[in-house]
């Protein structure tokens, strides 16, 4: 079962918190009158969740130590408050906590925050780590990567790409992916531009540009009303690999011709030992 810290400075009222939170199966590892003496436990044993009074006595007040804790240990806090101006429910917002309880409360609504808390930050935690998967992934390939919304605008990028645009990739998150176009960046089906896939699932092409050629994979991300959300885009570089293709051409074009020219029977011959090629 999660584990509960409380930080209260009224006693009776710490004591009755620790009963309901206890009554709910859930642990009380520890419990502190000040934010300095909350913080102190917490790094010693940081709990799964923390009920925090908003009035605490001591130089900390509760949004003090919530922002603290919020900011080295990524734990869910809950409010306890009687009462809450709107200026103090405005410093209170910034800390990002997981709700609010005001006192008197009962049980019911008590169990209600803290699962809806534990979870909230269960779902924060597994989409942090699916995102870090996926840029470690996404950052392992020389390719260029990146999602487009609808709007044209970056919503992720892969380090390749930051580093051919000499751009961040935070940076780029949220600009126009058609600011990269006037730069000669991009080609504008690179961007996306006036694309119209309707149904298609992938669309494949190879693109020319800037003295390089790109094979460039776009897979349209459809909404559940069957509406282009977003494009995901991969471009690698077969610059390498044209040059190739036209030299071997150019190498067989230029053996044919010595072949053809030659006074000697001569032939040429495939992989298989069948005849490429002969002299006349």
């Amino acid at each position: 079962m999660a584990s509960v810290f409380i930080v209260e400075d009224e006693a009776i009222v710490a004591g009755d918190i620790k009963e309901a939170v206890t009554s709910l199966g859930y642990t009380v590892s520890g419990m502190a009158k000040t934010g300095e003496a909350a913080l102190e436990k917490i790094a010693l044993a940081p709990p799964d969740l923390v009920l925090m009074d908003i009035h605490l006595a001591g130089s900390m007040d509760g949004i003090e130590t919530a922002g603290a804790v919020h900011e080295k240990y990524q734990i869910p806090v809950i409010y306890l408050t009687a009462y809450a101006d709107t200026a103090l429910l405005e410093r209170a917002r910034v800390t990002q906590p997981y709700g609010y309880i005001i006192k008197p409360y009962d049980e019911r609504e008590l169990h209600s925050a803290i699962e809806m808390a534990l979870y909230k930050h269960r779902m924060e935690r597994s989409l942090h780590e699916s995102m870090e998967t996926t840029l470690l992934v996404i950052n392992m390939t020389q390719d260029f990567l990146y999602l487009i919304g609808a709007d044209g605008k970056f919503l992720l990028v892969n380090d390749a790409f930051a580093q051919y645009t000499g751009m961040g990739r935070d940076e780029l998150t949220g600009t126009s992916a058609y600011d990269l176009v006037g730069r000669n960046l991009l080609t504008p089906r690179m961007a996306c531009w006036q694309l119209a896939p309707r149904t298609e699932r992938h669309l494949a092409f190879e693109e020319q540009f800037n003295h390089r050629w790109y094979d460039v994979d776009i897979y349209p991300v459809y909404t559940g009303r069957g509406i282009v959300g977003k494009y995901a885009v991969s471009i690698r570089n077969i610059t390498a690999k044209k040059q190739a293709e036209e030299q071997a051409k150019s190498n067989a074009g230029y053996l044919r011709a010595l072949i053809e020219e030659a006074s000697e029977v001569m032939v040429m011959l495939n992989n298989d030992g069948t005849f490429a090629q002969e002299s006349p």
